[in-house]
């Protein structure tokens, strides 16, 4: 799991490098990873900035996980019966990777922050509204989701899933009001910018 972590880490900071934004670190560890990437300021912010990078990481695993099951398919390696619920994957070592990469891939689309999915989302929104618009529109989607997913998971896992699933859905609002929360600082930065560029000729610099 931690070298499919590093594989979608590694696609968003190298997608960003080419994207002309400045990579600080990228950083994997037991429960996930990060590519810390500079955010470009609001005056010259565009949707490209975010989507572009955003959907580089699962993409990375997908196509990832494609090769290595192309990879299989042409050496011949028998991979175990996939089963629902059988440990048959997590005990072999290629298809624990190849697994491990389709499902990071495919669980980042998800229109709900803190995916991948929800920042391609706010950004495609973003290129028609407002930024604020599109965050909050983001939010509510991914609320949506969030909650939809919840009740088809609690009613298949039954009331032995309520807690986790309870933290889960508090987990992920706090992260979608992380992002509304923010919208303040950025819009003060953004009115800052344009500010002194308006007035940067009378300025005592």
């Amino acid at each position: 799991m931690l070298v499919a972590v590093l594989v979608h880490e590694l696609s968003h900071g190298v997608v960003a490098r080419w994207r002309g934004l400045r990579v600080f670190d990228v950083r994997v560890h037991a429960v996930g990873g990060a590519a810390r990437i500079e955010r470009p300021p609001a005056v010259v912010w565009t949707p490209r900035d975010e989507w572009v990078p955003a959907l580089a990481g699962p993409l990375g695993n997908l196509v990832t996980g494609a090769v290595t099951w192309l990879v299989v398919l042409a050496a011949g390696y028998a991979l175990p019966p996939l089963r629902f619920g059988s440990p048959a994957w997590g005990r072999d070592a290629v298809a624990a990777f190849l697994s491990a990469n389709v499902v990071l891939g495919l669980l980042n689309l998800v229109p709900a922050f803190p995916s991948d999915g929800g920042r391609i989302l706010r950004a495609l929104l973003a290129s028609r509204w407002s930024y604020r618009t599109a965050t909050y529109a983001a939010v509510a989607v991914g609320s949506g989701v969030v909650v939809a997913a919840a009740a088809l998971l609690l009613r298949a896992s039954g009331p032995r899933g309520l807690v986790p699933l309870g933290l889960a859905v508090v987990l992920l609002a706090a992260y979608g009001w992380a992002e509304l929360t923010s919208l303040g600082p950025r819009e003060m930065q953004a009115k800052f910018h344009r500010f002194v560029a308006a007035h940067v000729g009378a300025l005592p610099i």
